[in-house]
């Protein structure tokens, strides 16, 4: 009987593994590069989110970027969290190295709200534009 729970966990371990790998998001698109943002935001992983966008050249804009992240970290929470980030529309501009994406941000107390995002590609990776 034990080798069939210890299977039972091992593929429970292995599809959840899975899962999570299939809801990974990626910044090589612009629907992934907005996702992966408001994801890290949801997390608090303040760095990651920062990597998701554009660097200014003076440390006084990124001390206004993190802010505004943590301010986007203070709203998700008291949304109690992020339920969901839909793509509404996404449009390629300037030979496909511009985007525009509108996005809807679903929090897990019902309440939604929709950003506008302008992303910029470099190498194949893609930046939001604060």
């Amino acid at each position: 009987m034990r080798p069939i729970r210890l299977t039972a966990s091992l593929m429970m371990l292995m599809l959840a593994a899975w899962l999570t790998a299939c809801m990974t998001f990626s910044n090589n698109t612009p629907n992934g590069t907005v996702r992966l943002f408001y994801q890290a935001v949801a997390d608090g992983d303040t760095d990651l989110a920062l990597e998701q966008v554009q660097h200014p050249a003076e440390s006084t804009e990124r001390n206004k970027q993190r802010a505004a992240i943590e301010e986007m970290q203070n709203t998700m929470q008291a949304n109690q969290g992020l339920a969901e980030v839909q793509i509404l529309q996404g449009r390629l501009s300037h030979q496909g190295t511009q985007a525009e994406v509108q996005a809807r941000i679903i929090f897990k107390n019902g309440s939604t709200k929709t950003e506008d995002l302008r992303l910029q590609t470099n190498n194949n990776i893609w930046k939001i534009v604060l």
